[in-house]
């Protein structure tokens, strides 16, 4: 009877101890940013000079694969090249992008997240959020998974 209590005691006392470390594991998120589908949440808006939240109708995306970019600007799809080192990210300066005509938020929202791309010099991932910084160290696009 004795011994039952003292396995179940320390049996809970493990479970204790390794749960938190468990859920600190499971919430660290990606290590990097490659190789998994992102979905725009947010971008630096220029003309109101903050970050705004993109509309629910709009889905803008983001995939990195081995030095290839691509996904979806809200109307148009785009790709083209990238470099990611030391927490450096750069896209080239010329990225493909389809030629739908849009207007309202999706045009909108693509606009800004192009242009926010052509500037993006380091990133970060915080859980399952990325997020992108401009040359000068400003978040300018903030991706989940």
């Amino acid at each position: 009877m004795i011994r039952a209590r003292l396995v179940r005691a320390v049996l809970a006392t493990a479970l204790v101890v390794t749960l938190p470390a468990v859920a600190a594991a499971q919430d660290e998120g990606p290590a990097t940013p490659e190789g998994l589908d992102w979905a725009l949440t947010s971008y630096f808006d220029e003309g109101l000079g903050e970050l705004v939240s993109v509309p629910f109708e709009v889905e803008p995306t983001l995939r990195l694969e081995d030095g290839a970019a691509s996904g979806f600007g809200g109307c148009n799809e785009f790709s083209g090249s990238y470099e990611l080192e030391d927490g450096q990210l750069r896209f080239s300066e010329e990225l493909s992008v389809t030629l739908a005509f849009c207007e309202g938020p999706a045009q909108q929202v693509e606009d800004a997240y192009l242009a926010n791309l052509g500037d993006v010099g380091g990133w970060s991932i915080d859980g399952t959020r990325l997020e992108l910084y401009d040359n000068l160290g400003d978040l300018s696009l903030t991706f989940e998974l």
